[in-house]
């Protein structure tokens, strides 16, 4: 998650790799991609006093019942706000 200010406007990119070289290839670019897009809404907001932000979520690929490697969207987004919290807990103590 990157912003640009204390008080930030933005979104979530969900990033769901097909396979593990995809996953190592988005691992290695997500902090910059989270960078431009979080800077890209920033020049967005600059009329208003809130930043850019934006985060974005790598999900591990998961082998399906047929052996290809297929995400599972649901149970990824559905952790992410209480991994996002925690982390923030974490963070100010």
């Amino acid at each position: 998650h990157v912003r640009f200010r204390d008080i930030a406007r933005g979104g979530l990119r969900m990033v769901y790799p097909s396979s593990t070289d995809t996953h190592a290839l988005e691992s290695a670019r997500l902090y910059n991609e989270a960078h431009n897009l979080a800077f890209a809404q920033h020049l967005t907001t600059k009329g208003i006093p809130e930043g850019g932000s934006k985060a974005v979520v790598l999900c591990d690929p998961i082998v399906g019942p047929v052996g290809d490697l297929a995400p599972y969207p649901q149970e990824c987004q559905a952790a992410y706000p209480g991994k996002f919290v925690r982390r923030l807990l974490f963070d100010l103590m």
